[in-house]
């Protein structure tokens, strides 16, 4: 429970952190993602071999 002193200002119970300020641009030094491609199977062809 908290204890409020006579002629102290009674603080709330959580403090809570600013707002974070979100830019909808991308920054430019924002590393660039490659794309991971897939090798084939040579003995698969356009899936036209189904039993």
């Amino acid at each position: 429970m908290a204890v409020v002193k006579k002629g102290m200002q009674a603080k709330p119970w959580m403090e809570v952190a600013p707002l974070r300020i979100i830019s909808p641009v991308k920054p430019s030094c924002m590393p660039k993602l490659a794309t991971i491609r897939e090798e084939r199977s040579e003995d698969y062809e356009d899936g036209n071999d189904q039993n």
